[in-house]
This record gives structure tokens, C-alpha cells and sequence, in this order.
């Protein structure tokens, strides 16, 4: 490997993550991804996770140091570990007392999320569980496999990484849990529920093609194409305001709307600061009203009218019109005023009661 720091940055590397981050214990297994080396160190107060960007001629082009967060995740009474899908995802099942009792499992939205959805000070499946279990309904919630890799708890092969899906970001691991609590035995096989929130509640439709649930409830979801969702919502920030690049978002912006007339050898290797290229594309070789078509399950859609992630004037009145042209299925609306996309209102942070109430009503008599 070609020199590309002097070596006093190099020397002084170690003393500054000894300060910052306690005595060095040891290093992980590195691996390899695209151009990138990616390995975790452990030192005495904190993991870290260095990223390495080598080019093909052997020069050291960047070095990335990131703390892995340990997030504790406090067990109630009730609440049992588990783990979920192939990669053994870590989470939490709030279990009442009784036998074959209902259960729903949580999926996430997009991005790195915890088991909890954590953003900000709200933590609305962490909300959900104990509401739910409250009135007898079992939950699975789970950290999603993107945030494990996030924190360099496992690493995908290379390929699998750059042309990672909808399958394997969020279906394959939705699927696995539904499973799971069929298996069972203080669970009713049959009254198995999935609530997904955002890009959860867009895939939902694909997840029960595998995994056959006794309903699905949508918080903010849509039967439109997610890259189509993502350009709109990259068209409505105020980048000025906020003091970002206009070009670069520009660009952004620009390749969004792209996607759905790229093949698939043009989005594969895309590298992007907002947006996954080929995840969007691949998404969106799905169509989403033909799946929703062929879906017999009980639905409950549910959105908020601040919403500014998925859109009430643009998304709602589709479901609406879904429900209108198709009679002979069993769906129920809510739009609730005042309510943003994590159903929290305001400079609250806990799921609202109002949709907490009808999704457990809406369980509890099927």
C-alpha cells in the first residue's frame, strides 16, 4: 500500500482514540466491500468502526472512524429476547399472559432502525408493544438488518451489499418473524397480524404474498413507487434554509426521477448521499397496486394529516379510491388530523392514543 499520510498522523492516531475512547483491546475480523475495508476495533470505553477506501492502484484514499452506539434495551416483565430471520436480528417479544393470544409484528421504515424505531425522542414501536400488549395482543420488534451492519455487527459480501433489495432489506426478516410466532405455542397461529409503518407499509403487501398474516395494518404507507415517494419528498425540503449544497441536492433530485428509465446495469454501482439507487430501482419493478390487488388479507390503513414523509393529499385518496373499487375486500381508513408521519402530534413523541385505540380494536375482533 502507497503512503498517503505522513507518517506523524499515522503515529498520532492511536494516542487520540486511546483519549477519546479508553486502551485499545482488540481488533475484529476485516472486510472487504467494494473499495472499502471495513473492520471493528474494541477499546475499553467504546467500539469503533474504521472504514479504509483503497483504490485499484493500492493508495489509501480516505479513512472513516465512527463510535458504535451500545444501546441498552431494558426488558419490562413481560418482554423475552429473541432473535429473528437468518442473520439472528436481535429483538424483544412483549408477551400478556394467557394463551393463543393475537400477535402483530413491527416492520420498519426505511433506513438504519432500531427495534424501538427510534428517531428523535420518540420511540413508536416501543409505544406500540406496550400499548398493544396492554389489551392482550403479543409483540415482535426487532432491530432491522441494516442497522446491525450500520453498527458493523455483521457484514454483507460485497455483491449482496451493492445490490441489496427489498428482500433482503425488509421482507426476508418480516417474513421470518411472522414465522416465528406461528411456531409459537402461546401464540393463535391464525389471528398473526403485521403492522408496518412507512416503507413497512409499502412492502407489506409483498411481505404477506410469503407470509400469509391474518391482516395488515398500515401506518403510513402507499401503492406508489418509493423512488417516485423519495423524489417528492427531496422536492419539498427547503435545502436554502437549511444551508445545503443546492447542486448537489440538485443532482440528487436529478437521479430520482431517473430511476425508473435506468436499466439495471445503470443503477448498479450508483453511489448517492441521499438515496439507494438500485434498492429504488429494484423496488420498483414491483407493482405495488397489483400486489395490493391480489391481497385478500383485512386491512387497516392509517395516516396522519402532518405527514410530510408520505403525503395525505397525494397517497390517502388513493386507499381511498383502492377501498371504493374493491367492495368485496375488508379495509378500514382513518385519517387523523393533526397527526405527522411517526403518528405522534406536535412536540409530542408517544404514538397517539387515538390510533393506539383503533388498531387495538380493529386486532382484538378478528
Amino acid at each position: 500500500m502507497k503512503e498517503i499520510l505522513p507518517a506523524e498522523d499515522f503515529a498520532a492516531l492511536p494516542g487520540q482514540l486511546a483519549a477519546a475512547y479508553g486502551a485499545f483491546e482488540g481488533l475484529g475480523q476485516a472486510h472487504v466491500i467494494g473499495p472499502a475495508v471495513i473492520m471493528q476495533a474494541k477499546l475499553a470505553q467504546a467500539n469503533v468502526l474504521f472504514q479504509l477506501v483503497i483504490d485499484d492502484n493500492g493508495t489509501l484514499q480516505g479513512i472513516g472512524l465512527r463510535p458504535v452506539e451500545e444501546k441498552a434495551f431494558t426488558l419490562a416483565k413481560n418482554e423475552e429476547e429473541v432473535v429473528v430471520g437468518p442473520y439472528q436480528l436481535p429483538g424483544i417479544l412483549t408477551m400478556p399472559e394467557g394463551d393463543k393470544l393475537p400477535a402483530v409484528v413491527l416492520v420498519h421504515g426505511s433506513g438504519p432502525n432500531d427495534r424501538d424505531e427510534t428517531a428523535g425522542g420518540s420511540a413508536i414501536f416501543r409505544d406500540l408493544a406496550q400499548g398493544l400488549s396492554s389489551h392482550g395482543i403479543a409483540v415482535l420488534r426487532y432491530d432491522k438488518r441494516s442497522y446491525q451492519m450500520d453498527r458493523g455487527l455483521f457484514i454483507l459480501p460485497a455483491e449482496e451489499y451493492e445490490k441489496m433489495t427489498m428482500t433482503q432489506d425488509t421482507i426476508e426478516d418480516a417474513v421470518a418473524a411472522v414465522n416465528l410466532l406461528k411456531a409459537d405455542p402461546r401464540i393463535d397461529p391464525d389471528r398473526v397480524f403485521v403492522i408496518g409503518h412507512s416503507q413497512g407499509a409499502i412492502l407489506a403487501g409483498r411481505i404477506q404474498e410469503e407470509a400469509n398474516a391474518s391482516g395488515l395494518v398500515l401506518l403510513a404507507g402507499t401503492m406508489r413507487p418509493l423512488w417516485q415517494v423519495v423524489l417528492e419528498q427531496l422536492e419539498a425540503v427547503d435545502y436554502e434554509a437549511l444551508g445545503l449544497d443546492q447542486e448537489i441536492i440538485a443532482g440528487e433530485i436529478a437521479l430520482a426521477r431517473a430511476i425508473p428509465n435506468m436499466t439495471e446495469a445503470e443503477t448498479y454501482g450508483l453511489t448517492s448521499t441521499t438515496i439507494a439507487p438500485y434498492l429504488l430501482w429494484e423496488a420498483a419493478q414491483h407493482d405495488l397496486k397489483a400486489v395490493y390487488d391480489a391481497c385478500d388479507a383485512p386491512m387497516l390503513i392509517l395516516q396522519g394529516t402532518e405527514d410530510k414523509n408520505v403525503f395525505p393529499d397525494r397517497d390517502y385518496p388513493l386507499w381511498e379510491a383502492f377501498a371504493k373499487d374493491h367492495p368485496e375486500k375488508d379495509i378500514e381508513l382513518h385519517l387523523y388530523e393533526g397527526l405527522d408521519h411517526h403518528f405522534t402530534r406536535g412536540d409530542e413523541v408517544v404514538f397517539s392514543g387515538e390510533a393506539l385505540a383503533d388498531i387495538i380494536a380493529w386486532i382484538l375482533v378478528r
